[in-house]
This record gives structure tokens, sequence and C-alpha cells, in this order.
């Protein structure tokens, strides 16, 4: 076992030699550079930009092109003017676009077929991996935080929020689940709307509104019922590896105890963009597929892990925490992000909230230049000065270090209907492989792993349940043809 973790390792450090070698030429003036063009990807969700990510290089690497990363919206045109994904990660390659021979600009790469055996002779290893194998290890080379990125991760481990699962909102919330749990079904219910044969799509909708709890604002007790949040306080940190990605100062939070999970409630099941053909699951579903693995599949008591909590909507935070105790639950907090879920700042789709987020940043701009302060000026008054903080927000930044915290954990729960899941998942398979750890990734509609957009995940399912005498790779090809 220990001569094959080895062999294994040996092949980690062949395709990151590999990798650095065809981005690190010796002379760019030979080379051709690989740029994303803008305007669809500017049109994507942040996960979906990320995810996209990993097929243009792979795509440029068997071009034996140099690739770039593209610029996003996502970023903050103060702190970063060039709105390249360079301002949050280590650089991908020692060319520029002035120093390539040639470039070529390409359009965004969502799925196609990886050839293992293809990579695995490019990069010479020595055993034959799977195709998650190498999502994972492109993964772990696209997404290295820059300094930027390592200070605000060591920042954020030190600030998230905290359930307090002794509090009398979260025994009453998990009370109310309880009760709405045993409460008998109304079988006379007219609001039921079944769809062709007879299948209850309402039915998980009606359910969940049973665990809504609105406080009674007139009950003694109301001002002891509201959330208290608590603030990480000083603990050892779980391991050295932890040490050099957030700093000496990780407190609670430890990659040996922590499990990430990722909740997408919106626009993922209605308007045009519903992509997923499963009702959304409700958080007693989630928070039942988190207890029984953490009792069938793991010896720590629930008591002594960790929850590293991830949502775009804002009920996910009072509403699920609760349903999980005595485990006590973590996220990032709200005032963190630009779209920070208050008034007129909620996400409620991609469109939606890729508009709102750059009349945001417009509006954070003018203000920069009405004060006549550069993005040094502002970092250097931001400690004495709120507006200067505020000014400096990038939800790009702040959703990307999420992403990397979650997947510092040592198991993910979460849906690959969401590219959020299918990045964690590559982020964590390749921190757990260094680690020597298995993989642990539990979907929450059973759904086995997909590396491809979440849309073509999705579509990749329909055709694939439609047809079944089709293979995976015929599928996969024919979105290409």
């Amino acid at each position: 076992r220990c001569r094959w973790r080895s062999r294994i390792m040996q092949d980690v450090q062949r395709f990151s030699a590999w990798l650095h070698q065809r981005q690190y030429p010796a002379d760019c003036g030979v080379t051709v550079g690989n740029f994303q063009r803008q305007d669809y990807f500017w049109g994507l969700g942040f996960g979906a930009q990320l995810v996209s990510i990993k097929f243009g290089f792979l795509a440029a690497l068997r071009r034996g092109q140099v690739y770039h990363l593209p610029t996003s919206h996502y970023t903050n045109p103060i702190s970063c003017p060039s709105r390249s994904l360079d301002c949050y990660l280590l650089p991908m390659s020692n060319c520029t676009r002035e120093t390539h021979r040639k470039v070529r600009t390409v359009g965004v790469r969502w799925c196609f077929d990886v050839d293992e055996q293809e990579l695995g002779d490019m990069a010479g290893l020595s055993l034959k991996h799977p195709k998650e194998w190498f999502h994972a290890q492109l993964a772990g080379f696209i997404f290295r935080p820059n300094e930027r990125l390592q200070a605000l991760m060591a920042e954020l481990t030190t600030s998230l929020e905290q359930s307090d699962p002794l509090s009398n909102e979260s025994l009453t919330v998990a009370a109310a689940a309880a009760e709405a749990a045993r409460a008998p079904r109304d079988r006379k219910d007219p609001t039921r709307a079944k769809a062709k044969g007879g299948r209850d799509h309402g039915h998980r909708a009606r359910q969940e509104s049973r665990f809504r709890v609105t406080p009674d604002p007139t009950a003694p007790s109301s001002t002891l019922t509201r959330r208290r949040m608590l603030e990480v306080t000083a603990s050892d940190v779980a391991s050295p590896r932890d040490a050099h990605i957030s700093g000496p100062s990780v407190q609670r939070l430890q990659s040996s105890t922590c499990v990430a999970i990722h909740i997408r409630r919106t626009d993922k099941f209605k308007s045009h963009r519903k992509e997923d053909h499963f009702p959304p699951r409700t958080f007693p579903e989630y928070a039942q597929l988190f207890r029984g693995w953490a009792y069938w599949r793991q010896s720590l008591p629930t008591s002594q892990l960790q929850l590293l909590l991830g949502s775009e909507d804002k009920a996910t935070y009072s509403q699920f925490p609760p349903l999980v105790t005595p485990t006590v639950t973590y996220w990032v907090p709200p005032r963190y992000f630009v779209m920070d879920m208050s008034q007129g700042k909620q996400f409620v789709s991609i469109n939606q909230g890729n508009s709102r987020l750059s009349q945001l940043y417009d509006i954070m701009l003018i203000r920069a230049r009405e004060r006549n302060m550069s993005a040094a000026a502002l970092t250097g008054a931001r400690a004495a000065d709120p507006e200067a903080a505020g000014l400096l927000k990038d939800e790009g930044m702040v959703l990307l270090a999420q992403m990397l915290l979650m997947g510092h954990c040592r198991a993910f729960i979460g849906s690959y209907a969401s590219n959020v899941a299918v990045l964690v998942h590559d982020l964590m398979a390749n921190r757990r492989l260094l680690d020597g750890f298995p993989m642990i990734a539990l979907d929450v509609n059973g759904r086995s792993y997909c590396g491809c957009g979440a849309s073509f995940c999705m579509t990749l399912e329909r055709k694939a349940v439609r047809d079944p005498t089709k293979q995976l790779k015929e599928i996969i090809d024919s979105f290409h043809s």
C-alpha cells in the first residue's frame, strides 16, 4: 500500500511538473497564447466561469498553447483594474500577450471527454488514473491563491459567524421541524399540483414551508430567541498543512473535523433557467444526509464535527443550522460580500445578479473617483475608514475564498446541479489526495460526480436516462458535433 501511495504521489509531481513546463516555456516568443473571449463569458455565474476554466486550460494544453486566465465581471474594478482572475491567483504563466509569437482568442469550453490515456502519456505518468483524478489536478494547479487571496482566507477563518446550537431560536426551529415531521399529511389539500403520472412536485415545497418558523414578537422570550452570532475564538490549528494556507491564526474551523455543505435554492429550480429536473431538496433532507453520513461513515461524535455552510439564500443561515444540532455551523458573514443579501442586494437569478453586481461596482467606482483615492490609498485607509473598506469589497474574491475553504474540509455535501459543487469537489479531491485521505462527497439527489459545467451535467443526465443504450462519451462528444 505504501509503495502504491508513493507511485501515485510521484505521478502527482510528474503531472504538476508537466503543467508547469507547458505554462512556463523557456522562450515565450515561439509559443501561442490562448485567451478567453469576454462576450458570453461575462454573462455566466461565477461558479460556471470557474468550472469552464478547467476545460479551457485542458484544450490549450492539448493544442500545445499557453493558457491565460480570463477576465471576470465579478472582480472589483477599483482593486483589480485589469478585471483578470490573475488578481486572485498565482500567475498561470511567465508569458504575456505581448511576448507570444501568436495569440489565439477562443470561446467558452464547457464539456468534452478527458482522454486519460492521452493525458497520462503526454505527462509521462506511470499509472492509469480516472478522469476525476485529472480534473482534480487541473483544479489544483489553476486555483492556487496568491498573497491577497491567502490573506482574505486567513481573515475569514477568524471572522466566521457561527450558530449557537443551545440558543432558544435553534431549539425552537428544531422543535418545529420535529412537530411538522410528525404532522399527518393533508390528503385533501386543494393546492396539491400533480405532474403527469400523478407525481406530486409541490410536496417538498409544502413540506419546507412547514419548517419556517416566525417567532412571536409578543412572546416574553422574543429577545432571547434571536440567533446569537459568536465570533470565532482561539484554538489549535488542525494540521501543519493548514498553517501555510490560512496562516497561524486559523482558529475554530479545522479541516480534520469540517464538513462543507452548499445549498443552492433559487434559479436552478425555476424560470427559464431551470436545469435540475428534481424538485429542490428541503433543509431537513440536507440535514438527514449529513446525519446519516456522520452516524454510519465516521467515528467522531456529531458534537465534534463542524459545518462550513454556503448558500445564496439568506433563509438558509437561520433555518438549516438548528436542524444539525449539536454540530456547530459556520458561514462567511454577509458583510464581506458586495451582494450582501440586504435590501436591493439579494441574489434572485444569474442575469439579475450579474446586472445588479455591475451596477453596484459602477457606484463604488464613481465614489472612489469622487474621493480621488486609488486602490492603494483605500487599502491604507480601510482600517479607520469604513467607506474605504466597503469600496474594496470584491465579490469574486470572497466567493473563491469560500470555495477554497470548503475544499479544505474532510467531506462535502451538495448538488452537482450547481457549479460550486463541481468545483469544490475538484478542489477537495486534490487536497485530500495530497493529505493521503479518501475523498468523500455526497450529492443530495444521489448523483455521481460529473466534472463538466453543471448545465451540461444535467443535460448529460437527461439524455443518458432517455436512451440507456448510449455511452456517456458518445453523449459528451455530441455536445460539439
